[in-house]
């Protein structure tokens, strides 16, 4: 998708009057239709055009979300260097492709592996965060006012730049600052300045949010660690994300390692923003603009509900690549009305999955990664391909009608089927029996008027029934398949007679079809 470039307003995250929340770009609403790169992709801007600028006609992405490494832009102290961003940034232009940057500055994945050597160097001065009985950790502290506030001036500097070099392109539309935070590996920073602020009261604000108060034990009992973790992590992202703001207020965000089996905190990062400590990250951080759900769970539509919230956009910056992302992606979209953008982790592997299959096993080799967990197949990008084509061609009908989209997906093996009124007649769902199939089950109706309606997505049989309780029966007079561009739908094969019954069903490729529906008694 080739995205026209205009020199207007600023990106921006815009709350409308029924509540739904929406990113505007250059005055219009935009939908991250996207793909993160590995990390270590931006660092090689030959291997960056290799593998991801020259395939990118392999999906139509709107969006790339590339990170930027702290430790390449400021080797010196003090001393920024800029150029290679600068490149991606004009690559993109050329490509009509926007981006979103993730600065990889103090915390990454819960430890500090992005920070510039001459920090690592100095662990006196920014001292590391400390695990039970004294033993240094790979984190940063939080607690370290040095480390948070030369990373603050860091991301201005980058901030800076941005607006210098691209306020008025906008071609960065966002910013998610640091990743996936926390302190993995304890419970909490066991460090000297640490425990000191353990020992206090808790803040006020706290307090308030939960209706609690004492030290931290008292108030939280044997979840104290970790509340109080999230409160000076989310303190100092308040710090780094707000430097940067002052310099150019793109919308920023947090992404989230999410908390999962065995549910102790340290076996993902502690102190990072999953959900029951979300109050807290949204008082201390407010330059923050959303958190982000890192979605690699089975449970995909859980721990969307968690963060599709009034106050926050939902916007999925990780999730897998495999064929179930076409059902995810459209039945979120049906789904959460407030929903932003989309983007798998690693898209150059789904975006170069046929020229893998043309190196030898020694090249593959040369790359340096998991090849048994990074490998795509080439048939797995038609799924994103088809998903990502359906959502572009829907939007502009998207944007007018979005409360009228409704969602549907099978979130266990235990769901049946889902049964969506209209009016006089029943459209009912039925899922595949096992779940089998490469992608999931979800998509979106929407309906046209009393007798006919759209209906997108993977993977269920569609029947119609008549209201329960009255005399009237229905039927399907006609069902087309097609698609859509710029929110018209454009009718393909029309299926009748036997062909209409047999075939009235959502594919495991994502699939469109136009219903026109009759009544009877």
């Amino acid at each position: 998708m080739v995205v026209k470039m205009k020199k207007n307003e600023i990106p921006r995250i815009q709350y409308e009057e029924n509540g739904n929340a929406a990113l505007y770009v250059d005055g219009r609403e935009f939908f991250i239709l996207g793909g993160e790169v590995h990390n270590s992709v931006p660092s090689d801007l030959d291997y960056m055009d290799r593998f991801v600028w020259n395939q990118l006609k392999e999906l139509p992405l709107n969006t790339l979300l590339v990170p930027v490494h702290w430790e390449e832009v400021e080797r010196e102290k003090g001393s920024f260097d800029f150029s290679t961003v600068q490149k991606v940034i004009d690559r993109a232009r050329k490509a009509g492709i926007r981006l979103v940057f993730l600065w990889f500055g103090l915390w990454k994945n819960g430890a500090s592996n992005y920070v510039p050597a001459w920090m690592k160097r100095d662990s006196s001065r920014y001292f590391r965060a400390r695990h039970k009985g004294g033993m240094a950790s790979e984190t940063v502290s939080p607690f370290c006012e040095e480390a948070v506030k030369a990373d603050a001036a860091a991301f201005a500097e980058f901030m800076r730049f941005l607006r210098e070099y691209d306020g008025q392109e906008h071609t960065v539309i966002m910013i998610q600052v640091e990743n996936e935070v926390g302190f993995l590996g304890s419970e909490r920073d066991f460090g000297e300045a640490a425990q000191a602020k353990y020992r206090e009261q808790i803040p006020e604000a706290v307090g308030r949010l939960y209706q609690v108060e004492g030290t931290w034990e008292q108030a939280f009992d044997y979840e104290a660690p970790e509340y109080f973790m999230s409160w000076y992590v989310a303190g100092a992202m308040e710090e780094i994300a707000g430097a940067g703001k002052r310099e150019y207020p793109l919308p920023m965000f947090a992404n989230v390692w999410l908390e999962q089996f065995p549910f102790r905190p340290g076996t993902y990062p502690s102190g990072g923003p999953i959900t029951k400590v979300l109050p807290i990250w949204k008082e201390a951080a407010g330059s923050l603009d959303m958190i982000s759900p890192d979605i690699y769970h089975s449970d995909f539509y859980g721990f969307c509900d968690q963060y599709a919230l009034a106050d926050n956009p939902l916007f999925i910056p990780e999730t897998g690549r495999g064929p179930a992302a076409a059902s995810h992606l459209l039945g979120a979209l049906g789904l959460y009305h407030n929903m932003i953008g989309f983007s798998p982790f690693g898209i150059d592997d789904l975006l170069s999955a046929p020229l893998y299959d043309q190196m030898s096993e020694a090249e593959l080799d040369g790359l340096l990664f998991d090849w048994q967990w990074d490998r795509c197949y080439p048939e797995n990008s038609e799924y994103h391909r088809r998903a990502y084509q359906i959502v572009e061609g829907i939007w502009d009908l998207y944007i007018k009608e979005k409360d009228k989209f409704i969602g549907f997906a099978r979130r266990t093996e235990h769901e049946s089927g889902a049964v969506i009124s209209m009016g006089d007649y029943d459209v009912i769902l039925t899922y595949p029996e096992r779940m089998d199939q490469k992608a999931g089950t979800g998509g979106f109706l929407i309906p046209i008027d009393q007798y006919s309606f759209y209906i997108v997505g993977c993977n269920a049989a569609i029947s119609l029934e008549g209201r329960r309780g009255s005399a009237w029966q229905a039927e399907p007079v006609g069902m087309w398949e097609g698609r859509f561009e710029k929110g018209r739908f454009i009718p393909g094969r029309k299926q009748n007679g036997d062909r209409l019954y047999q075939q009235s069903r959502l594919a495991d490729m994502p699939t469109v079809l136009k219903f026109e529906v009759g009544l009877y008694s």
